[in-house]
């Protein structure tokens, strides 16, 4: 067969082997592989957002609960502290000349 088309060298026998690839791969691309369209609600979500919104509503519980439990702790901390100082200072005998509120 090489007797009859001789075979491309060098930047020819590049160039032929591009077009054979660019080729295949526009074939592969015009091909129908029997893809099933898929409707834009399934595949993108729900129009309706209730996740989204159900989301938003557990994450703002979540953040108030944290909240509240934080100030719960710090309200303890200066209770403790307050206790803690009102003890010193009856131990040295000052309770009397500082009032902690």
């Amino acid at each position: 067969m090489e007797e009859l088309v001789p075979k491309e060298t060098g930047r020819e026998a590049l160039i032929e082997k591009r077009k054979q690839k660019g080729a295949y791969a526009r074939a592969g691309a015009n091909r129908d592989d029997g893809v099933i369209a898929i409707p834009e609600d399934q595949l993108m979500g729900s129009s309706g957002g209730s996740d989204f919104q159900a989301a938003l509503a557990r994450r703002n519980a979540y953040r108030a609960k944290k909240m509240q439990e934080k100030s719960s702790r710090a309200e303890q901390a200066r209770k403790n502290e307050r206790d803690r100082m009102q003890t010193f200072l009856k131990s040295m005998g000052l309770q009397d000349k500082y009032k902690l509120s």
